[in-house]
């Protein structure tokens, strides 16, 4: 099962790809697993700057624990600084074959479901949520 989420989630990474996602992400995941995330910055207007998860040790721990706890493949992330803290948004595939088209579809429209951590509260939920591409990395939105 784990060599067919890996392979949804290269499929998942290819639509940001063609949305606009940096290519050194994608090249990251199919050539040795890595798994980046996107920090929102304002530099010349809002980009997405993408880091490892091996850069942030912090977040790579959240993103194993959610992993194992829910037996699922991490394939992106999204880190948001908000007036109510800091959100790390895990885009992810389940091992439910059956929500993988569903959870493309909702992928390329904007509006997949991920789960959310929230770093001042220390807990997380997963549900929708909206994102875009800025510069090359994936920001949230709502």
């Amino acid at each position: 099962m784990q060599k067919k989420m890996v392979e949804e989630g290269k499929k998942r990474l290819n639509i940001l790809l063609e949305m606009g996602l940096w290519d050194e992400v994608t090249k990251a995941f199919e050539k040795n697993g890595t798994t980046c995330l996107s920090e929102a910055k304002i530099l010349f207007g809002v980009c997405g700057i993408n880091f490892t998860f091996d850069e942030m040790l912090e977040f790579k721990a959240i993103k194993e624990k959610f992993e194992k706890d829910y037996d699922c493949l991490v394939y992106y992330g999204v880190l948001t600084t908000t007036i109510m803290g800091q959100f790390l948004s895990l885009l992810f595939v389940s091992r439910y074959e059956e929500e993988w088209e569903d959870d493309r579809r909702e992928l390329k429209e904007g509006y997949p479901y991920a789960y959310v951590w929230n770093r001042e509260e220390e807990f997380g939920e997963i549900g929708c949520i909206q994102i875009k591409m800025e510069q090359g990395g994936l920001v949230r939105v709502a």
